[in-house]
């Protein structure tokens, strides 16, 4: 793992325990405050891809962000938004 990689493996972890602690919209919000390369970058260690392997959009990775970064409880609980 380069640098870069290590960085992005570290900000999904943050995400994940502070997503825990604060809840679905504060990860939204969270998640609203990054850039497209970074939310890209973050993406890349386990949010699905299109079968073409085209980018997805920055709505389709925050909600795919949103996905695995929530507790499957309220990730379900609030699968509506997502």
């Amino acid at each position: 793992m380069d640098d870069r990689e290590v960085g992005s493996a570290a900000k999904f972890e943050e995400l994940h325990v502070e997503a825990v602690s604060h809840g679905v919209e504060w990860l939204r919000r969270a998640l609203s405050e990054i850039s497209r390369d970074e939310l890209r970058a973050l993406a890349a260690g386990g949010v699905e891809t299109r079968p073409n392997h085209k980018w997805l959009t920055v709505a389709e990775l925050r909600s795919a962000l949103m996905k695995v970064l929530l507790p499957p409880s309220e990730a379900r609980a609030c699968a509506f938004w997502l």
